[in-house]
């Protein structure tokens, strides 16, 4: 194989491959063992045709295409290397020449892993998040804590109330008509949940146990069964039970049933720790993302469509791998959501574009700041992911990695982590008020220009 580079200019490389029929046969040879049970030769069983005789009645480049396929992606690999080249997504490739005795001549045509040249990182902007904890969210937490310890008590003598649990048994009909899904027995139901049809709870209240009862319902009009959307149903439903949730009281006696502390004070406190904690990681998460957003804003780069398809095909097959574990396919999932596979594409696309520009600024940034990583910080790395996928032996598991040579990804992982904390360091913070102040006087000024232009051009006239 020989290549031979015939232009590198605007993110694209075209080069030629000159390949010897004697370094594709092997190739052929292949492919005619994978494709010779197609063939039906008179006087030979199918598929025990020797190839020359497939050849002689198909023509000689029968396995051509196929084993050519087989051949380029290493072929194309190794022009690459040799040719210094980065390409992304998939090549354009036109075969060129094709004779008897002569090699055979291709041109590829590859998109080129663009390298961003990066702006001055002090004029990113980033608008400080204050992280605050008001009193509300903790009280928050501790009453889904007390909900969680709840416990449903019998009532007897009285009929439903708002906020009582029932047990139902319950069948709905539609012009007399029992649906599909609409009956249940044994049914545990919070009144006031709106977990139920509208008006469904409110119709149960007032009625005592053991007695049977109508409900008549509408059902919306977005309701997910279009069938029944918007059309008036009639339950039948039967009152088994009525409860009435008991939640704890909030003492120290629940602190420590529900946690290592000893005091309602202690196990506050902790939850107001954790929370903070949440609100600080969440404020530095978004306090990057405008960073990093800010870093592809000031570079310059274009990102070829061939390596934005790539990884909108990533997100495809991710996606389809995620539903596939809930027991249904991608297309079953795109039909309950309305969607096609087309319009889930166009939905990936922007997001695919943006995680892709984010990727390539952050590399150029580590490739401008050459971070170290050293020894340690590698290993304390590789620990905490051993942790996480709860290996037993951390230092096993270190090990074990390096021996595979895995631990480059890791690195430059923490590179890129790196990268972004130098990022954080030169950025401007501002507060919102202030951003949206800056913005409206630039809004103004341009205004004022337009105007400026605007009265020129009539007095000129």
């Amino acid at each position: 194989m020989t290549a031979k580079l015939v232009s590198n200019e605007n993110g694209k490389a075209i080069y030629t491959l000159e390949i010897s029929h004697e370094d594709l046969e092997p190739f052929m040879n292949e492919a005619y063992k994978k494709l010779r049970g197609r063939f039906q030769i008179p006087g030979f069983r199918k598929g025990k045709a020797p190839r020359k005789i497939i050849e002689a009645n198909y023509g000689k480049g029968v396995f051509f295409e196929e084993g050519l396929n087989d051949m380029l992606p290493q072929e194309i690999d190794k022009a690459t290397k040799e040719l210094g080249l980065e390409p992304v997504g998939q090549p354009d490739i036109d075969l060129k020449e094709m004779e008897e005795g002569k090699p055979i001549i291709l041109e590829v045509t590859t998109d080129l892993l663009p390298h961003p040249e990066l702006g001055d990182l002090s004029t990113i902007q980033v608008v400080k998040r204050p992280v605050e904890v008001k009193e509300e969210q903790v009280d928050e937490m501790i009453k889904v804590e007390q909900e969680k310890n709840a416990i449903l008590e019998p009532v007897e003598g009285r009929p439903v109330e708002e906020d009582d649990t029932v047990n139902i048994d319950y069948e709905g009909s539609v012009d007399g008509v029992p649906f599909e899904g609409g009956k249940d027995q044994g049914h545990d139901l919070e009144i006031g949940s709106g977990s139920f049809i509208p008006g469904f709870e409110d119709q149960i209240i007032g009625h005592e146990k053991g007695q049977e009862f109508d409900v008549n319902v509408t059902f919306p009009e977005e309701y997910h069964a279009e069938d029944l959307a918007g059309k008036e149903a009639v339950f039948h439903v039967v009152l088994n039970d009525i409860h009435k949730k008991q939640v704890p009281e909030l003492d120290d006696d629940f602190a420590q049933d529900v946690s290592e502390y000893d005091t309602l004070d202690e196990y506050k406190a902790s939850i107001r720790k954790d929370l903070e904690k949440r609100a600080e990681d969440s404020a530095k998460a978004d306090q990057e993302n405008q960073a990093v957003q800010g870093l592809i804003d000031i570079s310059t780069f274009d990102l070829p469509d061939s390596m934005v398809d790539e990884q909108v095909e990533i997100e495809v097959r991710n996606m389809a791998n995620q539903v596939g574990q809930m027991g249904i396919t991608l297309d079953q999932y795109l039909q309950y959501t309305g969607m096609d596979l087309d319009g889930f594409r166009a939905q990936q696309r922007p997001m695919a574009t943006l995680r892709l520009s984010g990727d390539l600024c952050l590399q150029a940034l580590v490739d401008q700041l050459q971070p170290e990583v050293t020894e340690e910080e590698l290993n304390a790395e590789l620990k905490k992911i051993g942790e996480a996928y709860g290996a037993k032996d951390t230092d096993d598991f270190i090990k074990k990695v390096k021996e595979l040579g895995n631990e480059k990804l890791v690195e430059e992982d923490v590179k890129k982590r790196k990268a972004i904390e130098h990022l954080m360091e030169q950025v401007q913070y501002v507060d919102k008020k202030d951003l949206k102040k800056e913005e409206e006087e630039k809004a103004d000024s341009g205004q004022n220009e337009t105007k400026k232009d605007e009265s020129e051009t009539e007095s000129q006239e």
